[in-house]
């Protein structure tokens, strides 16, 4: 164990609480100690929901000598009764998980007299951290309610991965589903990000998946291609040529006619500029190839704090020519970022950190971030309005 002054993901339960306050209909419940402090409403929920659809149980020393049963029943009862016809995910804090509770025992005459679906999450409270969390408990959504109907006469596509894990996830959606409807396909359902359990159910008759959040939905890709052949994009369309390159393969999944090309290009911009861009995994490839490629800056850190990525990421950059750091220590990444001396960093609240002591130009494209950065982060780097806003991005740094 080692200390750290930042954290890149936090535990199981924020990635779970992400995933199920993201639909409509779903809610989290979470057997907790007495003492555990987990500011839900700080983890990127209190300023997109109402009432958040996550509830705690805190155990005390009654628990621990008679046993939690009775508590987390009554608990799982009042969240029945606010929930109408959803689905209810169950979670166990690390502490929790250490009472060794026998919950499918507890629960298994509940879920036959009650009106909800009952889930355990089955990422684990300690070894798992955020983002394998959510992508864990995204997986258990789909497991559950998509269910086999006849393909769409049209061809369609699914988006899958916005949600309130990523600060661009309403203008990433927006920008997928114009791609694909550039194409003439129609976008068939699109989870989780305020989805309804029926769209859920609808995912099989889509002729293809995409998605805005590699990260988050590889697992619940790779289902639904073994489950109902759905062929799938793991690339964001980041970038003129990265979106042309997406929509010519997205054509080619769906037996489409090749698109005409877009006719957007880049304008040109300081080749001698240095740039760094530390984030999600697929965000930063996407973003590093077309700093690389397109902006042909010769100087490009690209790294991702998800280490279960590694191969995807450094392999998406090997032809590129650009430098890759996988690691989530942030005082490596502060290190690092100050040898390299960037005039532009893009990258999470700790790099906008770094940025402020280096006097370097910041944007703001990945989570963790600070609440205000959700709020403030309607636009989106993906399709072709992204690219502009990449390049007027990089003028703007330039100048």
């Amino acid at each position: 164990m080692k200390s750290a002054k930042w954290l890149y993901e936090g535990p199981a339960i924020f990635g779970a609480a992400m995933m199920t306050a993201s639909p409509r209909g779903a809610s989290l419940l979470i057997l907790g100690m007495l003492g555990d402090g987990y500011p839900l409403s700080e983890i990127g929920l209190g300023f997109e929901v109402g009432r958040l659809p996550v509830s705690t149980i805190a155990l005390g020393r009654r628990e621990l000598s008679l046993g939690a049963q009775e508590k987390f029943l009554a608990a799982l009862k009042r969240q029945d009764e606010v929930v109408s016809n959803g689905v209810i995910m169950v979670a166990q804090s690390g502490a929790a998980s250490l009472l060794k509770e026998d919950i499918p025992l507890m629960v298994r005459d509940f879920v036959s007299q009650n009106q909800n679906r009952l889930l355990l999450l089955r990422a684990h409270p300690i070894r798992d951290l955020e983002y394998g969390a959510a992508e864990k408990s995204l997986l258990q959504l789909v497991e559950e309610f998509a269910r086999g109907k006849e393909r769409s006469e049209r061809p369609s596509v699914n988006i899958i991965g916005p949600s309130l894990l990523d600060i661009n996830a309403r203008g990433d959606a927006l920008a997928m589903r114009a791609l694909i409807e550039s194409l003439g396909a129609q976008v068939s359902a699109l989870i989780p990000l305020e989805a309804d359990l029926s769209d859920f159910a609808a995912l099989p008759r889509a002729w293809a998946n995409v998605t805005t959040s590699p990260e988050v939905s590889l697992a619940s890709l790779k289902f639904l291609q073994e489950r109902f052949g759905q062929p799938y994009l793991l690339d964001l369309p980041i970038g003129f040529e990265g979106s042309e390159r997406f929509r010519q393969n997205l054509a080619e999944l769906l037996g489409l006619v090749p698109p005409a090309p877009l006719t957007a290009s880049l304008t040109q911009v300081k080749a001698d500029m240095r740039v760094a861009v530390f984030a999600g995994a697929g965000r930063a490839l996407g973003i590093a190839r077309f700093l690389k490629e397109e902006a042909r800056l010769k100087e490009v850190l690209a790294g991702t704090f998800l280490k279960g990525f590694k191969d995807y990421f450094e392999g998406g950059l090997k032809e590129t020519g650009a430098k890759t750091l996988v690691t989530d220590d942030a005082s490596r990444v502060d290190s690092i970022l100050e040898d390299f001396s960037p005039d532009l960093i893009l990258g999470t609240y700790n790099e906008w950190m770094c940025a402020e002591r280096l006097g370097a130009a910041f944007m703001m494209i990945s989570a963790p971030a600070d609440r205000f950065h959700f709020v403030q982060a309607s636009h989106s780097f993906l399709g072709p309005k992204g690219a502009e806003r990449l390049t007027s991005l990089l003028g703007r740094a330039a100048s």
